[in-house]
C-alpha cells in the first residue's frame, strides 16, 4: 500500500502529465504563459481594446490566442454575444504575411491539436467536434479558417479597398499591426450590428492622429475612444509572468536593447511602447497635442492672411483646400483659425472663389490673400469680382522650413475643429517619400504654407543652437526595411538620423533676411 507522500507524488506526476498534454494539444490555453498585461488583454470584454506596445512581446501572440478561445469556447458566447456568432475577420498589413504568420505561428505555436491533426503547411486542420478546425486557401494565400464550432475566421489585409470590407456582420475583428485610419469606420459599422468587437494591436510607426490621440492624449479633451481599453506595455512589463516566474525580459536584457537603438525615439518606441512619430517626416515639430488648440475669441487689431489652393476635386482630382491665418500685430504669434477641404465636391475655379468667399465673411478684412498661380481661371474670376489675390510662395523646401521652425518655436497653431483636424492628419502622415501627386497636401498649401510664407514673422524673438547634423531623407526601400525589422524585433543604429534635429540657426537667419529683419 502506497504511503500518504507516495500518493501524493503520483498524483502529481498525473498532473504533471496531463498538463504537458493539454499543453500540447490545446497551445492556446495552456502551452504559454501570460503576462499580467496579456492576461488583461486576454479577458477584455470591452467593445474596442488597444495595446500598443514594442515589437518581439508577444503582443501578436496574445491577440492569436484571444481569437482562437473566442471562436471555440462556446460556454462564452452568452456572455459576449445575444446571437450566435459567425464571422470573426483578422486583419494583416498584406496577405503575404497573413500567409506566413499563419504557417510559421498560428498552426505550430497556438492551433489546437486534438483528434486527427495535420500539420503539413496548405494543407493544415484538426479533427474534432469541438476543436477542429480547417484551413482553406485561395490562389496559394490564406483566406480562413473554419472551426467546428461554426465560426470562421477570415484573414483582411489593410492593402484592401474599403469597399471589400463591407460584406457581411462581424463579431470580432482584430488587427495586428496599425490599421489605416480611412478603414476605421468602415470596420466599425461591420460589428454595430452584431453588438460585436474590434481589438488592435500594433507597434505606432504610422503616425496618424486617429491612433495617435487614442494612446497619447488619454485623459486630455482630444482624446479619442474615451471609453476603450488601452494597454501600452514596455519591455519592463515582460520581466515576469503572471505566476511570479522570470519573464523573457530581465534588466541586462533591456539595457542591451536600449543600447541598440539608434536614438531616444527608438527607445521609447521600442521599450516603452510608446506611440512614437516615424522618421521622415516632412513636418516632424508639429505635435498635435501641443499645437491643436480649443479656439478662442481673437483679440481686436490682429491682422489676418487667407491661402487658397483651387483643386477640380471629385473621385479622382485633388480638392481644392484654403484657409486663415490670425497673427499678432508684433508678428511672433499665429493661429490658423479656419480651414475648408472640398473632399469628394467637383470644383470650378468659380466655386473655389465662392467657397473661400463663404469662409472669409466670417472673419475680419483680410490683410493679404494668396492663391497658386497655376490656377490662371482663379485668378481672372476673382479679379473680375474684385478679389485680387497675390500669387503664393510656392518653393517647397523654403515653406517647408518656414513652417518647421514655426512650430518647433510654438509661433504657430491650430484651432481645434473638423476641418482642422484634416490639416493634422495630412501634417502627420506627409512623409519625404510621398508623391506629390499622390499626396494628401491640399490644406498644408492652402491653409498653412501658403498664407504663412505671406507674413512677415518676426523671427529675432527666438533664441537657438546650433546644430550641425541634417536628418537623412528615408526611401521607399528603408520604410519597407524598418517595417520587416520592426516585427522580427531587429534593432539597427541609423548614422544621419537624430530626432529630425535641423540648423534652425542658420534658418533663422534666412528667414530674417528674408524679411527684412
Amino acid at each position: 500500500m502506497l504511503s500518504e507522500v507516495e500518493q501524493l507524488l503520483a498524483a502529481k506526476r498525473e498532473l504533471e502529465v496531463r498538463k504537458s498534454k493539454l499543453a500540447l494539444t490545446l497551445p492556446h490555453l495552456h502551452g504559454w504563459k501570460f503576462y499580467k498585461w496579456a492576461r488583461e488583454f486576454f479577458e477584455s470584454r470591452n467593445p474596442m481594446t488597444l495595446l500598443c506596445a514594442a515589437n518581439q512581446i508577444s503582443k501578436s501572440s496574445t491577440a492569436i490566442r484571444k481569437t482562437i478561445e473566442w471562436a471555440t469556447n462556446k460556454s462564452l458566447w452568452p456572455s459576449l454575444w445575444v446571437t450566435t456568432p459567425k464571422q470573426f475577420w483578422y486583419l494583416y498589413p498584406t496577405s503575404a504575411i497573413a500567409t506566413v504568420e499563419f504557417q510559421n505561428k498560428w498552426v505550430p505555436e497556438f492551433m489546437p491539436k486534438l483528434g486527427q491533426f495535420s500539420g503539413e503547411r496548405k494543407k493544415e486542420y484538426c479533427l474534432h467536434p469541438v476543436y477542429g478546425w480547417k484551413a482553406v486557401y485561395k490562389r496559394g494565400e490564406l483566406d480562413s479558417i473554419e472551426f467546428a464550432s461554426g465560426v470562421t475566421v477570415y484573414f483582411k489585409t489593410y492593402a484592401q479597398n474599403v469597399h471589400t470590407l463591407q460584406a457581411g456582420s462581424c463579431y470580432f475583428i482584430v488587427c495586428d499591426e496599425e490599421l489605416p485610419e480611412t478603414l476605421y469606420p468602415e470596420l466599425a459599422f461591420r460589428t454595430e450590428g452584431v453588438g460585436g468587437y474590434f481589438n488592435m494591436v500594433f507597434t505606432a510607426t504610422r503616425n496618424q492622429l486617429l491612433w495617435y490621440l487614442a494612446i497619447e492624449a488619454i485623459g486630455t479633451s482630444m482624446e479619442n475612444f474615451k471609453s476603450a481599453k488601452k494597454l501600452q506595455v514596455t519591455m519592463y512589463d515582460c520581466k515576469e509572468y503572471e505566476d511570479g516566474t522570470q519573464g523573457h525580459f530581465n534588466d541586462a536584457k533591456i539595457e542591451r536593447a536600449i543600447g541598440k537603438c539608434a536614438n531616444q525615439q527608438e527607445v521609447q518606441r521600442r521599450v516603452f511602447g510608446r506611440f512614437i512619430q516615424e522618421q521622415g517626416r516632412k513636418y516632424p515639430t508639429f505635435d498635435p497635442q501641443v499645437h491643436m488648440v480649443k479656439p478662442f475669441s481673437i483679440p481686436n487689431g490682429w491682422h489676418y492672411f487667407g491661402g487658397v489652393d483651387p483643386g477640380s476635386g471629385g473621385v479622382s482630382n485633388h480638392p481644392c483646400g484654403m484657409g486663415i491665418i490670425a497673427v499678432n500685430p508684433s508678428y511672433t504669434q499665429g493661429y490658423i483659425v479656419d480651414a475648408f477641404r472640398g473632399d469628394g465636391i467637383e470644383t470650378s475655379a468659380g466655386d473655389t472663389l465662392d467657397y473661400f468667399l463663404k469662409m472669409k465673411s466670417n472673419w475680419p478684412k483680410l490683410l493679404v490673400q494668396v492663391y497658386d498661380q497655376s490656377d490662371k481661371d482663379f485668378d481672372i474670376i476673382s479679379t473680375r469680382l474684385g478679389e485680387p489675390f497675390q500669387k503664393a510662395e510656392k518653393k517647397h523646401e523654403f515653406g517647408e522650413s518656414v513652417v518647421n521652425t514655426l512650430f518647433k518655436n510654438n509661433m504657430l497653431k491650430l484651432f481645434d475643429t473638423p476641418e482642422l483636424n484634416k490639416l493634422s492628419r495630412e501634417l502627420m502622415m506627409f512623409m519625404h517619400t510621398t508623391n506629390k501627386r499622390q499626396a494628401a497636401d491640399d490644406l498644408i498649401d492652402g491653409a498653412l504654407r501658403y498664407p504663412a510664407m505671406a507674413i512677415p514673422w518676426d523671427f529675432t524673438q527666438i533664441k537657438s543652437t546650433r546644430i550641425t547634423k541634417k536628418e537623412r531623407v528615408w526611401t521607399e526601400l528603408d520604410y519597407k526595411k524598418a517595417e520587416i525589422d520592426d516585427r522580427r524585433g531587429v534593432f539597427v543604429k541609423t548614422s544621419g538620423v537624430n530626432n529630425f534635429e535641423e540648423d534652425y540657426t542658420n534658418e533663422i537667419e534666412d528667414w530674417n533676411e528674408f524679411y527684412g529683419n
